[in-house]
């Protein structure tokens, strides 16, 4: 992350002119662009959860057990699942059971971002680490590397290519997946 956006803090260093500034902007941007748009999606997940209307569900509910039920009773061939006679594989699920799963889910979901928030915190710090001390550290590792200084900065400039194409075309496919879904939640009439 840091060798694909290095750029972004040497955009800033010719900003600022101080290497501490920059790496806490260059941070601070990339914060922005990775970490932001996904407590958007958190936070609307968790206003859509709170505004379920449990009658409508439980309605909902009950008219796709029926259709189901209607479906699996007139088809020409018998189903058996391994369930005592006269007994419906649908009579196992009700909407409690699946709130109680969700429940759980989202317990467990809340649970390892909190540990997705602390790893979050451990990255940032590191990418700031690097993006001060990376200047520092090419040059140490082109003063000790058995090459030329011109090979050395042939290979980094093409790993540092390679690691921006990698980097935006991650970027590149999030964004186009998200208008997809856009495009297709626009289509079905979803908010």
């Amino acid at each position: 992350l840091c060798v694909a956006s290095y750029f972004i803090k040497q955009w800033f260093m010719r900003l600022v002119k101080n290497n501490g500034l920059a790496s806490l902007f260059s941070v601070f941007v990339l914060l922005l662009l990775i970490i932001v748009p996904l407590f958007f999606v958190i936070h609307r997940g968790a206003l859509s959860l709170l505004n379920i209307d449990w009658l409508a569900a439980q309605t909902l509910y009950q008219s796709a057990n029926d259709k189901i039920s209607y479906i699996l009773s007139h088809l020409p061939f018998d189903i058996n699942l391994g369930l005592p006679n006269n007994e419906n594989l649908l009579s196992k699920f009700s909407l409690s059971s699946i709130a109680s799963n969700a429940t759980n889910i989202a317990s467990y979901i809340i649970k390892e971002s909190i540990n997705f928030l602390i790893d979050i915190c451990f990255i940032m710090v590191f990418l700031f680490v690097f993006f001060y001390y990376g200047g520092r550290i090419y040059k140490y590792l082109e003063r000790i590397l058995p090459f030329g200084r011109g090979q050395v900065a042939l290979v980094a400039g093409e790993i540092n290519g390679v690691l921006r194409v990698v980097f935006f075309s991650t970027i590149l496919n999030v964004c186009l997946q998200g208008v997809a879904f856009g495009v297709c939640a626009y289509f079905f009439g979803l908010d």
